[in-house]
């Protein structure tokens, strides 16, 4: 040491705290945590398709041939994401998805509409209750059925005008 300096042991401690700061600015600024919009979860990771159906492709773009279908629920294994994709991994390979249709949580049982039947049988009418009290016309019948009835059960004879035996001919 001179005389009348000080000792700068003090200034080499600074330079070191100053890179120190820049060290763990980088690397924090250089991780994974920036949110891009996509799920975060890691490789080979499970993720859940939460689309009715996605299509699986052979590289990254709409452009790609299918390779295979997935639907709601199905499990898969997420190897790797990039630009919107993920490559995913199941039973029968890899091939990559959008990933904006998996979800890394399991989703909940979809609820699928019971089909209405296209053809139902017609219902099987029934006949009204009928008795003799009053003697309808033909006029106000509604089937050949009812006409019979009148005519052979109580006898209205005048449903037959023409006495061929076939009563309310306009409805029988």
């Amino acid at each position: 040491m001179r005389p009348g300096k000080k000792d700068d042991v003090g200034s080499g401690c600074g330079w070191m705290l100053l890179f120190g700061i820049i060290f763990l600015s980088v690397v924090k600024c250089s991780s994974d945590d920036v949110d891009d919009g996509n799920p975060s979860w890691a490789t080979n990771e499970t993720a859940y398709v939460t689309a009715s159906a996605l299509n699986c492709r052979a590289d990254r773009t709409t452009d790609a041939p299918i390779t295979t279908n997935f639907v709601y629920g199905d499990e898969l294994t997420v190897i790797d994401r990039n630009d919107g994709w993920a490559l995913v991994d199941d039973q029968r390979g890899q091939c990559w998805a959008s990933d904006k249709y998996l979800s890394d949580t399991r989703p909940s049982a979809q609820s699928t509409p019971r089909p209405q039947a296209i053809y139902s049988p017609p219902q099987k009418r029934t006949p009204p209750a009928r008795s003799c009290g009053a003697a309808p016309y033909c006029t106000g019948m509604s089937s050949c059925e009812e006409a019979q009835f009148y005519y052979r059960q109580c006898g209205v004879s005048r449903l037959d005008g023409d006495n061929d035996g076939v009563p309310c001919e306009n409805l029988c």
